[in-house]
């Protein structure tokens, strides 16, 4: 189950690069900077200083997270309230959906083990 799971992890990165090669400057750099995070959650302010020292441009850093976004690759962590059941809510599951300035953002759990992010 193990090696399936690092397998499609795998699948799911290159995936990503075939539908985001055309529309990003370097999927190489886009890579690294999901990689330089470290883990699946992380701010704005994280994700800029990753993109930045991954070779991103300063101004491409906010159109390469929203080409992620619409990609459905982040997506915006939503806390639970008293019960608590926080979640993860991406593009595809709400079209009306954008990524703030505040908060939590969190990458897709598919693209945990190719890119070595942790939960924690």
């Amino acid at each position: 189950m193990y090696d399936a799971e690092v397998r499609y992890s795998k699948h799911i990165v290159d995936e990503l690069r075939d539908e985001l090669g055309d529309h990003v400057p370097s999927m190489v750099a886009v890579v690294n900077a999901l990689k330089a995070l470290g883990r699946r959650t992380f701010t704005l302010s994280t994700w800029k200083t990753a993109a930045m020292s991954a070779g991103i441009e300063a101004e491409n850093v906010d159109a390469v997270l929203e080409q992620l976004f619409e990609a459905s690759v982040v997506g915006v962590l939503r806390t639970g309230g008293g019960g608590g059941g926080s979640r993860t809510v991406y593009r595809y599951q709400d079209r009306f959906l954008r990524a703030t300035e505040t908060g939590q953002l969190q990458v897709h759990p598919a693209f945990t083990k190719e890119l070595g992010l942790t939960d924690a």
